[in-house]
């Protein structure tokens, strides 16, 4: 199971579910982590930052030999030798939609489309608890008619590197929807420690006609640190087109992040005068916006040089490369 199917669940569990998995994860503190193992393939989940509107998670993946027998902090602040991805996803809790992300390992954006298509059925999807009937169970089946008197199955919980010989669990389900994703109609089962401090699930499986995969915590924890800064780098917004003009009005494009959620469009003459441009926002299809501009308080047959400012973070500001001139109209 790739990493960014494992990391795209656990955003589903945090954010819609019969039960407030929103809240648990609310009541978690950065540096709260937990180890997986996928096949042969180690992915550490490290919350960085978490607020009643964001959620930064940091994952690293490394091949499972070059982590055993390490300490997680020390493999951590050397760098993570061996590993061959670290990502940090940034998540808005309110919105339910994935914001950011960035690799370390690229010192590169990465292009969140795939992400996105995800994340969209994943915010449609509900976890529903598993009953006691529905839950595995300890050797075979009863016969008909008898009763079932097995014990309840529990994947193996690690805390803080300590075993649990009998850990209290939560488990939820739901079944995909049926897409042209890798995950279609495939149903999913996480389990949970009773434990609130401990957030993340520690045991994540998939299954299908076909069989089922799976994916378990080798250790959860907390306190556990980074050497990258909490807050993920920022994208500069930037214009798509020059200021274009129809029978109806002037126009242009942006590609502004989502995380930019106001701002402000001005034009620059040639003596540093600022003047504020009007606008309305006309489509605002993912990070692509199309603005309808009220030109009024710009003259005639003067340069301009139009920027646009994020007004929250006025240093990541866009500036269109032609300048912008009003022709007087044809008589």
């Amino acid at each position: 199971m790739k990493t960014l199917l494992l990391i795209l669940v656990l955003i589903n569990s945090f954010l819609f579910a019969n039960f407030s998995l929103k809240e648990r994860v609310l009541k978690s503190t950065p540096g709260d982590y937990s180890l997986f193992l996928q096949g042969k393939t180690a992915s550490l989940l490290l919350i960085r930052e978490r607020s009643e509107s964001i959620l930064t998670i940091e994952e690293i993946s490394a091949p499972i030999y070059q982590i055993k027998n390490v300490k997680l902090a020390d493999w951590i602040q050397k760098g993570a030798p061996g590993h061959t991805s670290w990502i940090t996803y940034e998540i808005d809790l309110e919105k339910n939609e994935l914001l950011e992300t960035f690799s370390h390992s690229r010192n590169a954006w990465l292009l969140t489309n795939e992400e996105d298509h995800f994340l969209a059925r994943l915010l449609s999807l509900a976890l529903k608890p598993v009953s006691y009937e529905e839950r595995k169970k300890i050797g075979p089946a009863p016969a008909d008619g008898e009763s079932d008197h097995r014990a309840l199955w529990t994947p193996p919980l690690t805390l803080e590197g300590k075993l649990q010989p009998k850990p209290e669990t939560l488990v939820y389900s739901t079944i995909w929807p049926r897409d042209e994703s890798p995950l279609a109609d495939k149903k999913i089962e996480l389990y949970f420690t009773s434990d609130e401090k401990y957030p993340l699930p520690f045991w994540i499986q998939l299954s299908s006609g076909m069989g089922s995969t799976f994916a378990k915590a080798l250790d959860m924890g907390k306190n556990l640190s980074s050497p990258y800064p909490t807050t993920v780098p920022r994208r500069y917004p930037e214009f798509l087109t020059s200021v274009e003009r129809d029978e109806e009005g002037y126009y242009i494009e942006v590609k502004c992040p989502k995380y930019f959620q106001e701002f402000e469009l001005v034009a620059i003459d040639s003596n540093n005068q600022t003047i504020s441009i009007p606008f309305q926002v006309l489509k605002n299809s993912k990070e692509h916006l199309e603005l309808s501009l009220d030109i009024k308080p710009l003259e005639k047959e003067v340069s301009y040089q139009i920027m646009l400012f994020p007004k929250k973070n006025q240093e990541y500001f866009a500036e269109l490369k032609k300048s912008f001139t009003i022709s007087p109209s044809k008589s």
